[in-house]
């Protein structure tokens, strides 16, 4: 934990879950391809709305032909 700017311990401490799938705004994206995810795929491991943490695989970085 850390001091936020009013003093208090916790940014987000007023129970308000941002990651609900009810209140969030997008559902993320596939993050090789960048296609965005669904609704349902986001609400199957995160009914509870708590933040995702995904591993994404190494992609080397893509050099454009001369």
């Amino acid at each position: 934990m850390w001091p936020t700017p009013d003093g208090t311990d916790r940014l987000h401490d007023d129970g308000v879950a941002w990651a609900h799938p009810d209140l969030c705004e997008t559902y993320g994206k596939d993050l090789v391809a960048g296609e965005p995810l669904g609704e349902e795929w986001y609400r199957s491991p995160n009914p509870d709305g708590r933040a995702l943490v995904r591993a994404a695989p190494y992609l080397p970085e893509r050099r454009p032909r001369r």
